[in-house]
């Protein structure tokens, strides 16, 4: 029997090991491991291996994602304001008469 097959995850100790990191040279499972270059890396040794612009971007992510959400929102709220504007300008007296049930 293997050493893999014999081994559990270091975070989750019911669960066996399906991967070793190259790392830090410790057993992970299917869960706490990321594919990245062909390797099958822990958390913290993928954390290590990610250069500082991609950190630099991931600080923005937040800001980003909550600018397009308003921006979303004031494009939405637009369209239904000037939709509102358009069918004001309908006179009322347009339907009377035509559907039997308004006055």
């Amino acid at each position: 029997m293997t050493e893999l097959a014999a081994s559990s995850c270091r975070l989750h100790p019911d669960r066996p090991a399906a991967a070793l990191c190259p790392g830090c040279r410790r057993y992970y499972c299917r869960e706490c491991v990321t594919e990245h270059d062909d390797q099958l890396l822990c958390r913290s040794c993928m954390d290590a291996v990610r250069s500082p612009a991609d950190r630099r971007a991931g600080l923005w992510e937040w800001p980003a994602r909550l600018a397009m959400l308003g921006a979303g929102l004031f494009g939405v709220y637009t369209l239904f304001y000037f939709a509102g504007q358009i069918l004001s300008w309908i006179p009322p007296d347009y339907h009377a008469g035509k559907l039997p049930w308004l006055p």
